[in-house]
C-alpha cells in the first residue's frame, strides 16, 4: 500500500493551471497521463454526447458530480443531469476523468484511494467486496488531479517485471536516509548531467517520485529509438518514449529496475547511488540461492496436490523419457491441477521432474492466475539453484504475499524476479 504524499486538500481550485483557452491544463493530460485528449474534447462540447454519458453513470457517481460542481446534489438523477449539463465548461475536466478511468486497474485505484480519501468517501465508493473505480477517481481528481498522476504512475509498477539487483561491496550508510536523499530536484540535475556526458541525442525527462511505505520509487520517461508518427498526412519524427521505474529499497542498497532498455537504468541507479553514498557504486544481478532438495522436495508437494495456496498447472520439460527425448508439456487449459497427469507420466512412462537441469519451467496457480517458475543452476553453488517467477504476472501485493509464502517453512523457495539486467547490454 503506498502513503499519502502529504498533498494538501483542495477543491476545484486544485485543478492543474489551465494552458489553453478552454480552460483544460493540455499539458497535464496529454504529457502526464498520455492522453490524446482532442477528440474528447470535441465529444465534450457536443450537449447530446454529454447527456448520453451522463445517463450511463451511477447514482453515485452523479451525487460526487453534483456535490463538487455545486449543483443540485439532492434531487432525483434526472435533475441533477439536466444541473450537470448546464455546468457547460466545468463538467469538461470530470468527462476527461471518465475516458482516463477506461480501464485503470480496479485494485490500484482502491488501493492509493483508501490512503488519500477521506474514509467515508472511500466507503462510500464500496459495493460489496468492489470498489466504483470511477467514483473513487473522481474523489481523487476534486480532492487534487495530481492524485490521477499516481495512479497512473502506479499502475506501471503493479503491471511491470523487476529485475531485482544490490549494491556490489560495501559502502557506508550516510546520515540521512535515501528517501529524504532522493529528491525530484536531484534527479533532475542528475539526469541533466547523464544526458549532457551520454551526448546521444535522447533526453531523459523526470516524472515522478512515489513513496512506496518506506522506499521510494522513481519514474523517469526517456527517449529510446527512433520512430515516426502519422498525424493526419503528415509524418512526425521522433522517438518511442521508455518509462523506467527505479524502486530502491533499504536504503538505496537495493534497487528494483523495470524498463525496456538494459544499459541506460542501470547507469543512471548506479549515478543515484553513488551520489547518495558519496563513492562510485554500482547495483548488481541479486541471486538466492535454494539447494536442490528443497526445490525437489517442493515438486514432490505440488505433484501431490499438498501445497494449499498452490496449484501445478503446468510442467515444461527437455529431453523427456519418450523415445527421442522430445520436449514435453503437460499443461491444463484453465486452473485445473495437472498433478495427477505427471503422476500418471511418471509412473508409466518415467520421471519428468527429478533432473532440475531439464525442467524448462513449470507454471503454478496463484491468486487464480498462472505463475512461470524457472530454474538455474548456480555455478559458484553446489547443488544449487535459482528460483525466478514472473513477477508482473503478478500486482505488487499479490508479489509480496507469494515470495513470503514460498520462503517459509517447509517450503524454503528464495524466489526472484525472471528480469535481469547486465551492465554491458546494449541500451
Amino acid at each position: 500500500m503506498v502513503k499519502s504524499n502529504g498533498r494538501k486538500e483542495s477543491g476545484l481550485l486544485s485543478q492543474p493551471q489551465s494552458d489553453n483557452s478552454n480552460g483544460i491544463a493540455r499539458d497535464f493530460w496529454e504529457n502526464h497521463l498520455q492522453m490524446c485528449i482532442d477528440p474528447w474534447l470535441q465529444s465534450a462540447a457536443e450537449p447530446q454526447i454529454v447527456r448520453r454519458w451522463l445517463s450511463g453513470l451511477n447514482k453515485r457517481q452523479l451525487h460526487f458530480l453534483c456535490e463538487y460542481l455545486g449543483v443540485a446534489s439532492g434531487s432525483k438523477p434526472t435533475r441533477q443531469r439536466e444541473s450537470l449539463l448546464a455546468c457547460n465548461g466545468r463538467l469538461t475536466p470530470y468527462y476527461l476523468v471518465a475516458r482516463f478511468a477506461y480501464r485503470r486497474s480496479r485494485f490500484v485505484v482502491s488501493d492509493y484511494a483508501a490512503t488519500v480519501l477521506p474514509k467515508l468517501t472511500y466507503d462510500g465508493c464500496r459495493s460489496g467486496d468492489n470498489f466504483d473505480t470511477l467514483a473513487l477517481l473522481i474523489a481523487l481528481y476534486h480532492k487534487d488531479p495530481e492524485h490521477l498522476k499516481t495512479v497512473y504512475h502506479l499502475e506501471k509498477v503493479h503491471s511491470s517485471g523487476f529485475a531485482r539487483m544490490k549494491l556490489k561491496g560495501q559502502a557506508r550508510q550516510p546520515k540521512k536516509s535515501f528517501k529524504e536523499f532522493l529528491t525530484s530536484t536531484l534527479l533532475r540535475r542528475l539526469l541533466a548531467q547523464f544526458d549532457e556526458q551520454k551526448n546521444d541525442g535522447r533526453a531523459s525527462e523526470f516524472m515522478d517520485i512515489v513513496p512506496d511505505t518506506d522506499h521510494p520509487v522513481a519514474f523517469i520517461r526517456r527517449e529510446e529509438r527512433r520512430s515516426m508518427l502519422l498525424r493526419s498526412s503528415r509524418a512526425v519524427h521522433g522517438f518511442k518514449p521508455e518509462w523506467i521505474i527505479l524502486d530502491f529499497r533499504n536504503n538505496g542498497k537495493r534497487v528494483d529496475i523495470s524498463s525496456h532498455s538494459m544499459s541506460v537504468p542501470l547507469e543512471l541507479a548506479n549515478r543515484i547511488a553513488s551520489d547518495y553514498f558519496g563513492t562510485d557504486c554500482e547495483y548488481e544481478n541479486e541471486v538466492d540461492v535454494t539447494p536442490k532438495a528443497l526445490i525437489e522436495k517442493f515438486f514432490d508437494l505440488l505433484k501431490h496436490d499438498q501445497i494449499d495456496f498452490l496449484k501445478l498447472v503446468e510442467v515444461h520439460v527437455k529431453n523427456s523419457p519418450l523415445d527421442g527425448a522430445p520436449v514435453l508439456k503437460i499443461s491444463s487449459e484453465g486452473d485445473e491441477s495437472v498433478a495427477e497427469s505427471v503422476r500418471h507420466f511418471e509412473k508409466v512412462i518415467g520421471a519428468i521432474l527429478a533432473d532440475l537441469d531439464l525442467v524448462k519451467a513449470i507454471k503454478v496457480l496463484f491468486c487464480g492466475k498462472r505463475v512461470n517458475l524457472t530454474f538455474e543452476a548456480v555455478p559458484d553453488a553446489p547443488e544449487g539453484y535459482c528460483v525466478r517467477y514472473t513477477d508482473k504476472t503478478l500486482n505488487r501485493r499479490e508479489r509480496d504475499a507469494f515470495e513470503t509464502k514460498v520462503r517459509k517453512e517447509p517450503y524454503g523457495i528464495r524466489v526472484l524476479s525472471t528480469e535481469k539486467r547486465h551492465k554491458k547490454s546494449r541500451g
